[in-house]
């Protein structure tokens, strides 16, 4: 807004750096551990292990879209700094839209999981769009050496994975 650009960019870009450097690895957390933490936490009573196990199906899809969720709200800061929130508007709209059909065109085939498919894949689209719009006015948000920097996240938080395999059964937890 005040014409900084070169401070503009290396915030925006620490921002969306930080935010997959904390996000990339919670994801992976969350997709391994939704069972344990659901049996932990809500396993008797009226919440059966039918109950753990159906949710913890959408809390690993909705796991997919931590990234996604927490970086559409540095993009759009990125948008207020500027005071230009007519775009994030609108692809909110579209992501919105995009979410709507997906949940009901995948409501046949996945049942219940289609919701929270459809949240994620809108999430990823919002994200993409605020993205592109902003590489397009010459921000080039996260471009070069962050990229490789990403992927060095990514590659780091797959190990969590691996613990999936070695995990004690859901009977256990």
């Amino acid at each position: 807004h005040k014409g900084q650009s070169a401070a503009y960019r290396r915030q925006l870009d620490w921002g969306v750096f930080t935010t997959c450097l904390l996000c990339v690895p919670s994801a992976f957390g969350l997709y391994v551990f939704a069972e344990p933490v659901l049996a932990m936490f809500f396993l008797g009573g009226k919440f059966q292990m039918v109950d753990v196990i159906k949710t913890s199906k959408v809390l690993k899809i909705m796991a997919l879209g931590v990234p996604a969720f927490t970086l559409q709200k540095i993009l759009v800061c990125a948008y207020a700094s500027k005071k230009h929130m007519q775009w994030p508007t609108r692809c909110a709209m579209l992501s919105l839209a995009v979410n709507v059909v997906l949940s009901v065109c995948l409501m046949p085939l996945l049942g219940y999981l289609s919701v929270a498919g459809a949240m994620c894949v809108s999430g990823y689209v919002n994200v993409a769009l605020l993205w592109w719009w902003l590489y397009d006015e010459h921000e080039e948000a996260c471009v070069g050496q962050r990229v490789y920097m990403l992927s060095r996240v990514v590659v780091a938080g797959i190990p969590l994975l691996g613990l999936a395999w070695v995990l004690p059964t859901l009977e256990v937890w």
